[in-house]
């Protein structure tokens, strides 16, 4: 099963996941992506600290990004990796 690495910034810094998790395809990403990034910025509001620079960006096994959630608005914004490749229709 592939990992993946959900790394956190607040625009100037960057918080590395050195772990990573195990998932089963693209929307399991998608869907610890948005578990992830939600859980932060409550974390953030109850501090009182603005999130809306923040965001998540989700790494591959490889380290590239594959996407990337704005934790104010919880819209994932794809590179197109994620995406099934389009069928073709004859």
């Amino acid at each position: 099963m592939p990992r993946y690495f959900f790394v956190f910034s607040d625009g100037v810094r960057t918080y590395p996941d050195n772990e990573g998790v195990e998932l089963d395809g693209p929307e399991m990403v998608l869907e610890e992506a948005f578990k992830s990034g939600r859980g932060l910025a409550r974390d953030l509001e109850a501090e009182g600290i603005d999130c809306s620079s923040w965001s998540t960006q989700v790494l591959n096994e490889q380290q590239s990004p594959i996407m990337s959630v704005p934790l104010s608005r919880g819209i994932p914004i794809g590179t197109g990796t994620m995406r099934p490749a389009a069928e073709k229709h004859s």
